[in-house]
């Protein structure tokens, strides 16, 4: 089977057009033809249907084998980082995790002979990119069901709202009446804090949201700025902020998340003896 069969014809699905893909692989049309056809004859199924007009569309056993297909692009692209860089393990880092903790788990990485690439991202996104085999591990703050990825408790934090202004016996059923800014979609603390609220019977569509924010630094300055109260770690608070869910804070997991079992528990060895 030809790599580049299946990299034309999962190219060839999104773009339903054969001049254009061929214009992109610098080939004929034809010969774009009899690549599909190669790979139809070497899965033994017939992949396309093409009618008169030349719209394309994708037969029933061709959406069963389209998951397979990207997966063997998705373990060549794997082969070549690692032929091209070496023993790399690229790393998605929930926004949520402070620097101290990043800075020594390179090191330890390093110790260990690993090249890390860290890089800060949502928490869903993270998901997908090791499911996709774009980052190796993760360390997220919402724990999303998927098959085939291990989930560790990594620590514990707890999460206050936190404005400029005290709000005297404040509590939950109070809290549509202030201005929120909160994460935008994708993140984990977002995920969290809405699952949170909607167990203590808070209707989330009522909530006065007035920003939505992609990392927590800039939840923590649009709060110092006196734009609303946000949902921020209260290890971050300092004067002038004050947390208007004193003795309510919500408790928050970190998940350590991958495919390698074993680097996993290594990391969570880590941190539990305190090198992290």
């Amino acid at each position: 089977m030809n790599i580049q069969d299946i990299e034309i014809f999962l190219d060839l699905i999104i773009i339903k057009n054969f001049s254009d893909v061929a214009a992109h692989y610098n080939m004929s049309q034809s010969s774009i033809s009899k690549r599909i056809k190669r790979l139809e004859e070497n899965v033994g199924i017939k992949l396309l249907n093409r009618n008169n007009k030349g719209v394309i569309s994708i037969t029933k056993d061709a959406q069963r084998i389209i998951p397979y297909f990207k997966d063997i692009l998705n373990s060549k692209n794997k082969i070549e980082r690692i032929s091209k860089y070496g023993n790399s393990l690229y790393i998605g880092i929930s926004s949520g995790i402070n620097e101290e903790f990043i800075f020594n788990l390179t090191i330890h990485l390093k110790k260990e002979n690993y090249i890390p690439y860290i890089y800060i991202d949502s928490s869903s996104n993270i998901i997908d990119k090791i499911e996709s085999n774009k980052y190796d591990i993760g360390i997220v703050g919402y724990k999303f069901e998927k098959d085939g990825l291990e989930f560790k408790t990594l620590f514990k934090e707890k999460i206050g709202l936190v404005g400029l202004k005290k709000i005297e016996k404040f509590s939950l059923k109070n809290i549509y009446d202030i201005p929120l800014i909160i994460h935008q979609k994708g993140s984990g603390l977002r995920e969290y804090i809405f699952k949170y609220l909607e167990e203590k019977n808070i209707n989330i569509n009522k909530l006065n949201i007035v920003y939505e924010i992609g990392y927590e630094n800039f939840t923590l300055k649009s709060v110092l700025n006196g734009f609303g109260y946000g949902f921020l770690n209260i290890y971050k608070l300092k004067p002038p902020l004050v947390n208007i869910l004193e003795n309510q804070e919500i408790e928050r997991s970190f998940w350590l998340v991958g495919k390698n079992n074993k680097l996993l528990e290594k990391i969570k060895y880590w941190k539990e003896v305190g090198l992290l």
